[in-house]
């Protein structure tokens, strides 16, 4: 691999950077932002240009779902725990 890969990430790919130790830090910041984004709700604009009308959907690809979680808490239990430090006693 040439680089940080570009692109929507899926879990896959934040185990494997966050065990690359020159990827690691930036994959958990990314991976900690993107699961504190509350997508769950979309707004969607119908209508005709002259008389638009603007209302609030569930989103039916949520950021989770896009990155290949089973649910918004399963992403944020992962982020969670791979952005933890685990100390190793000597």
């Amino acid at each position: 691999m040439k680089g940080y890969p570009k692109g929507p990430l899926t879990k896959i790919d934040y185990e494997n950077l966050c065990k690359m130790p020159e990827y690691a830090e930036r994959a958990k910041t990314e991976l900690a932002k993107l699961a504190n984004i509350d997508d769950s709700k979309i707004e969607i604009t119908e209508g005709t240009p002259e008389k638009p009308t603007t209302r609030s959907i569930v989103n039916p690809m949520p950021n989770w779902k896009v990155a290949g979680f089973r649910s918004a808490d399963d992403m944020k239990k992962f982020a969670s725990d791979i952005t933890q430090v685990k100390k190793v006693k000597k």
